[in-house]
């Protein structure tokens, strides 16, 4: 009796080992999209810039790059083109909040550089300026050897007269323009982002703007290139998948059960998922709505900050997550290795943690 009891024992001790292992199993790739992709939403980023000049009005434009200079430049309000750019977020709490890169919904423009390119066009002004006022002075010089050439042979000289009052008055206004050019405080200039943050839910379609929804920025960490949107009314639509942001590391801090997993050369972390909208819209709209993507790869290198991953991706997945095989967010993707879509980057999702703690206090 007491031997079968033992035996009982232990069929139930394995029965527990067993249940124990199966629920700490690694998922696949495609139980990690089909349990997470609900919560990943295709964000749009809507805007312009404005370099406010203390004593010269604003300029506006809608990027800028070294290459190109200032895109699509203008003093006219009215005449403002706006830029439209694509990233990913996926939901992070009940609230309506969503975690993306910071860079997805400001895009950084360096202040410096945009100042220096409105001192170029200011160089440039002021030199088309200076030639066509010699071109002025010239003539100005021409008529005056006209008119007393009229004057010493008692000819009538009123219409030299008068084209030498037009033109004096042309030449103040070139020499009053000059000046206000070289006036310009560009150096306490102000460059302020307009812009507006949409976003759209996986699955779902975009026939027109009233498919996307508004967002508001709670919080962000430029350091870390992370931040926090929220929708206008701070609800999460029911059924879309939040996303837990862990207390701790999820690429060092391992249950016991993990260990065992990862003793068998089963790590969790050993292969990574990332959920993401590549090349925003251009890829994601099928005839069953925006789908977003699923790309997987292994961690070649790693940080305090950051990890290092061999996940193809695109622009457009910038703020993607990106999930071990237990389900856990170990990362937010945010960059790429130039000329090449092979290795990727992700901030460590501690960091976001860290963000969300303190826009909660």
């Amino acid at each position: 009796m007491k031997r079968t009891n033992i035996i009982h024992a232990s069929w139930l001790f394995l029965l527990l080992l067993g249940g124990l292992l199966l629920g700490a199993c690694n998922q696949s790739e495609e139980a990690i999209n089909e349990k997470c992709g609900s919560g990943v939403v295709l964000i749009k980023n809507q805007g312009y810039y404005e370099l406010s000049i203390p004593n010269g009005g604003s300029i506006y434009f809608t990027d800028y790059s070294k290459e190109e200079g200032l895109v699509r430049f203008t003093i006219n309000p009215d005449s403002i083109v706006p830029f439209e750019s694509y990233g990913t977020g996926f939901f992070v709490s009940d609230e309506g909040l969503i975690a993306t890169n910071h860079h997805v919904i400001a895009p950084y423009i360096a202040p410096g550089e945009v100042k220096q390119a409105i001192r170029e066009v200011v160089r440039r002004v002021q030199e088309q300026l200076s030639a066509e006022y010699n071109q002025l002075a010239a003539y100005q010089k021409e008529l005056q050897n006209r008119q007393m050439l009229k004057y010493m042979f008692g000819q009538d000289f009123t219409e030299e007269s008068y084209t030498a009052a037009w033109l004096e008055s042309q030449m103040e206004a070139y020499r009053r323009l000059y000046q206000a050019y070289s006036s310009l405080n560009i150096a306490q200039a102000q460059l302020k982002l307009h812009n507006k943050i949409d976003i759209a839910y996986n699955d779902s379609y975009i026939r027109s703007e009233a498919d996307f929804h508004s967002c508001n920025l709670i919080g962000s960490d430029e350091q870390h290139d992370l931040a926090l949107i929220q929708l206008a009314d701070g609800k999460t639509p029911q059924g879309r998948y939040v996303f837990p942001v862990s207390d701790s590391d999820p690429l060092e801090d391992y249950s016991l059960w993990e260990q065992a997993l990862k003793s068998i050369h089963a790590d969790k972390n050993q292969r990574l998922v990332m959920i993401g909208y590549n090349l925003g819209p251009v890829l994601a709209v099928t005839n069953q709505g925006i789908k977003a993507q699923y790309t997987s790869g292994s961690i070649s290198q790693k940080d305090q900050d950051r990890i290092l991953y061999s996940i193809p991706a695109l622009h457009g997945s910038s703020g993607s997550p990106v999930i071990n095989a237990r389900g856990q967010l170990v990362a937010i993707q945010y960059a790429g290795l130039d000329k090449t879509q092979s290795f990727n980057y992700g901030i460590r999702s501690i960091h976001l943690r860290h963000l969300m703690d303190e826009v909660a206090e």
